[in-house]
């Protein structure tokens, strides 16, 4: 691999990631293969904080452009880390064609595969609502018309599941993450959670 510069070497890396694309037969490979390209080809036009990349949303932040196809990132002031700093404004850019091409390959083609494979998907996330949120907004774009729940097993590994995850409200009107966990497993046909904690008296 030729490079001088890291910004090269990742360009240099998206292109081999392009070219090595899996068999379309396998449609969960394909469909993780196809959003690592789109989303590292939106880190290559506008990189951003990871936090900042965990809570974009499809038809929030992300948008596409009916006329021209084209996708259009736009993420608030207020929603970036930095916020506080005097530098930080509004991000707000268009994709170019090929990176649109990538992200409209990912939405249209491959988003509805990415559950619901023989492999198994594992994801290591934050406890936070945005990341939480997102995630049950995406199940439920995975459930076709009328069906409530996904015909797949869930296991749930809560670390440190003293802080936030337990509920001290009453049962009627949940903690919000207490919430959102509830909401997350009940989208499962079969689910299971475990909880790990240092400080068990506190559950």
């Amino acid at each position: 691999m030729s490079h001088e510069a890291p910004y090269t070497m990742f360009l240099e890396m998206i292109a081999r990631l392009e070219q090595a694309a899996p068999l379309r037969a396998n449609k969960q490979r394909w469909a993780v293969w196809a959003r690592d390209v789109a989303q590292f080809r939106m880190e290559a036009e506008v990189p951003l904080r990871p936090k900042n990349i965990v809570e974009l949303a499809l038809g929030r932040n992300v948008k596409r452009d009916t006329q021209t196809g084209a996708w259009r990132l736009f993420a608030p002031k207020a929603a970036l880390k930095n916020f506080y700093s005097g530098h930080a404004e509004d991000i707000d850019r268009v994709f170019s064609e090929v990176t649109s091409s990538a992200i409209s390959r990912y939405v249209d083609e491959a988003r509805g595969d990415m559950v619901g494979g023989r492999e198994p998907v594992l994801l290591v996330m934050k406890k936070n609502v945005s990341p939480l949120s997102n995630l049950i907004e995406f199940l439920d774009s995975q459930m076709k018309k009328g069906v409530k729940k996904l015909d797949l097993p869930l296991l749930v590994v809560d670390d440190e599941a003293d802080n936030a995850s337990v509920n001290g409200r009453k049962d009627e009107e949940p903690a919000t993450i207490n919430r959102l966990i509830r909401e997350l497993l009940d989208r499962f046909s079969r689910a299971s959670y475990v909880a790990y904690t240092a400080t068990r008296l506190r559950i």
